[in-house]
């Protein structure tokens, strides 16, 4: 006998009934979820572009830090991810005229906070993070605040792009 999620809520207490909420979410948003999907995996493959750029230019010419430069080369590239997401959105969405216009205001967006973040990371890229570096065998350690010091403005760019992302994904038709 196949049981579906709801069957199985009571005999799982509230983990059960979080898992019927997901799946009732899921099917009523089916469409809008597949814009997510397209979200998540357009970012993924941008993620993974840089990371392949990365591993073969760590072969030529290492860096010192790459693991928090490369995080940072990361939060800025994806926002191609956003660009394009948007993008597709006035295409096929199915919105309406205001958000149309915001959508391309945001796209607009995406690729200003793409180029401002490709800068900050490659201009940073180039530079030690901090003074007792010295080149690529630098393996001093980095303390959190500096790290996040260090990614501050593509962190900000993630949140502000994220979630509007998000929230247009559910406004689609």
């Amino acid at each position: 006998m196949i049981y579906t999620l709801t069957a199985l809520a009571p005999k799982f207490g509230w983990l059960g009934s979080v898992f019927a909420s997901i799946r009732c979410f899921v099917h009523e948003h089916e469409k809008n979820m597949e814009w997510i999907v397209l979200l998540m995996g357009s970012i993924a493959l941008a993620i993974y572009g840089v990371y392949v750029a990365n591993d073969v230019r760590k072969r030529f010419n290492p860096r010192s830090h790459n693991g928090v430069k490369l995080f940072n080369d990361f939060l800025a590239r994806q926002h191609l991810s956003y660009f394009m997401f948007f993008v597709t959105l006035i295409i096929k969405g199915g919105l309406g005229n205001l958000e149309k216009n915001s959508a391309v205001v945001l796209a607009i967006m995406s690729i200003t906070f793409y180029s401002a973040g490709v800068s900050q990371a490659t201009e940073l890229g180039e530079q030690s993070l901090h003074d007792q570096c010295s080149g690529p065998s630098c393996t001093a350690s980095i303390p959190f605040i500096d790290r996040l010091r260090f990614c501050r403005r593509n962190l900000i760019f993630v949140f502000i792009s994220l979630p509007l992302a998000v929230v247009y994904a559910f406004l689609a038709q």
